[in-house]
């Protein structure tokens, strides 16, 4: 469920707004605090996730902003993939898209007989 379910630009982005929803009738110095707070708080949690390789690979710390866009881009792949799972394409065979419409229609148990791999060869007997 968390590979659905977290999108680090959605929630960050709700977390801030809700944050600012909230602290409106604040002072605008205690809402600017806890903004910096609430800021501190989800880079942490960004840079904590990578802690241990941060520890054998110290080099590697200049990489941080390019690991929290990254997660950030994910979501975006990861809405992609969601919105394109029923599009299937080899691309690199020659002829191998052609029925690609046909490929993805639901069949019946009855037709799906018809067309198993194992009642073509004679493999498979009852």
């Amino acid at each position: 469920m968390t590979t659905v379910s977290h999108w680090a630009i959605v929630w960050d982005l709700l977390l801030i707004y809700s944050y600012l929803d909230m602290a409106d009738s604040w002072p605008s110095d205690f809402r600017d605090m806890g903004l910096t707070m609430l800021a501190g708080w989800m880079f942490s949690s960004k840079f904590l996730k990578l802690l241990g390789h941060y520890i054998r690979y110290p080099g590697d710390f200049l990489l941080l902003p390019v690991s929290i866009l990254f997660g950030y881009l994910h979501g975006f792949i990861k809405g992609y993939a969601m919105l394109s799972l029923n599009v299937t394409a080899w691309g690199s065979r020659e002829g191998a898209d052609d029925d690609d419409a046909n490929r993805m229609i639901r069949m019946n148990q009855k037709h799906q007989e018809a067309f198993d791999y194992r009642n073509t060869t004679g493999c498979y007997t009852q």
